[in-house]
């Protein structure tokens, strides 16, 4: 979150239809409560997935950050669908192939 926004502050954009293309987005998270309440309800108990995959990249991962970057994927998968459901607009990949091999390294190691 905090580092988007960063970027978005520091390389704003500059093209007419991004710009509009932003705009209806945040319009339509503005209009539709349900939708904005059950993204932030998913996003809220997701862990910082970029910090997890430099541990991973190190060799300096838990168990435990394993299991909870398990199931932030999950979440974030959770998030697609709801996009997807609600026409939002938003391209987006959940990876549902990645979360099912990540779980499954996950269980591995954690039984």
């Amino acid at each position: 979150g905090s580092r988007l926004l960063r970027k978005w502050l520091i390389f704003p954009l500059k093209q007419r239809d991004a710009i509009l293309k932003r705009q209806a987005l945040v319009e339509k998270f503005y209009n539709e409560n349900e939708l904005r309440f059950q993204i932030f309800n998913e996003l809220h108990n997701i862990v910082d997935i970029e910090r997890i995959c430099n541990k991973i990249s190190s060799r300096r991962i838990s168990p435990k950050e394993m299991m909870t970057l398990g199931i932030s994927l999950q979440r974030v998968s959770n998030i697609a669908t709801l996009l997807k459901e609600k026409s939002v607009g938003i391209r987006f990949n959940n990876h549902s192939d990645l979360i099912d091999k990540i779980k499954k390294i996950i269980f591995t190691i954690w039984n």
